[in-house]
């Protein structure tokens, strides 16, 4: 108190100001910008200089080439954002919400299906059995099951067939080997992007969509990823390296299984969708304490983790 804190020379990228508690602040502008700060006290001859802190501007991460793209701070449909908490929350069972979020089937926008906190609750015993999925003549042109049916907002089981895909795809052959969905079905129409619905507690300002299989490849390569164990464990992302800050947290938030709808390995693994496709699979990201596949294919009935990210 009563001491007027300034940068040292050279340093004018950044603000420093006192609060109304007269605590001095940093105020970050550039995203990613790793910046370290000390306290240097002079009173008369002496000199104190505190040890060094890290602090990161906005949740993302580096992609190739130095490029910056922006990271929800949580998964899509959890209620926490705040990093810390996210840390030390308790989970009050595998179906908890709040850090672990939603499970998506892939392709399917939010309609309910997603909803972790139903448990098996809600699943769709019909298509269990059957070769093919929904079919066509209880989608939309977006490929999304019509309201007015029984099974929208449903999980859809899948038991049996060759792609155990949720849906059955316009002209598929007898065996049901068609090697992707129809363009206007993917999560790169925004009709269906899960990450552009209005009522998603996504921060506002950003245009929000799931990820590529090539930028969950390039945060794996180029941003240090440390594996945290707590309540919830997952990985930290650094942007500047293990001794930096975290810029957002991946928790081990497991996936919904497609015969049965239960959940699997919450706590031990996580599993990102992707907007890619390969085949009659899709892309996600793959995570152990051990190992971290941001290749890793998946049947599109499986319900998986989405963080949605924004240029």
């Amino acid at each position: 108190p009563g001491v007027s804190p300034v940068l040292l020379n050279g340093e004018t990228s950044d603000t420093l100001f006192i609060d109304s508690n007269k605590f001095a602040l940093l105020g970050l502008t550039v995203p990613g910008k790793v910046s370290e700060f000390f306290c240097l006290v002079r009173n008369g001859s002496q000199t104190a200089v505190s040890g060094s802190g890290y602090a990161v501007y906005g949740s993302g991460a580096w992609l190739a080439n130095g490029k910056w793209i922006n990271i929800a701070p949580a998964n899509l449909g959890a209620t926490e954002s705040n990093l810390a908490d996210q840390l030390n929350h308790i989970p009050s069972s595998a179906y908890d919400k709040t850090v672990y979020g939603d499970w998506y089937q892939w392709g399917r926008k939010k309609d309910g299906h997603e909803n972790r906190a139903i448990e098996a609750v809600g699943t769709e015993q019909f298509y269990k059995d059957s070769v093919f999925g929904v079919p066509v003549d209880s989608l939309d042109v977006n490929g999304q099951i019509q309201e007015d049916k029984t099974i929208y907002g449903k999980f859809i089981q899948r038991a049996s067939g060759t792609t155990f895909d949720w849906r059955d795809y316009p002209d598929a052959d007898p065996n049901n080997t068609i090697t992707s969905p129809a363009d206007a079905w993917t999560w790169a129409d925004a009709t269906n992007d899960p990450c552009k619905d209005p009522t998603s507690s996504l921060p506002s300002g950003f245009a929000w969509r799931v990820p590529s299989q090539s930028e969950w490849t390039q945060i794996y390569q180029n941003n240090t990823w440390v594996w945290h164990v707590g309540n919830i464990n997952g990985y930290e992302i650094k942007p500047g390296g293990a001794a930096r800050p975290t810029s957002f947290f991946l928790p081990t938030a497991g996936h919904r299984h497609r015969n049965g709808g239960n959940e699997v390995s919450v706590g031990s693994l996580g599993c990102y969708w992707s907007s890619t496709v390969t085949k009659t699979v899709s892309y996600n990201l793959y995570f152990l304490a051990d190992a971290i596949a941001p290749t890793s294919t998946y049947t599109r009935s499986f319900g998986m983790s989405v963080r949605c990210v924004a240029d």
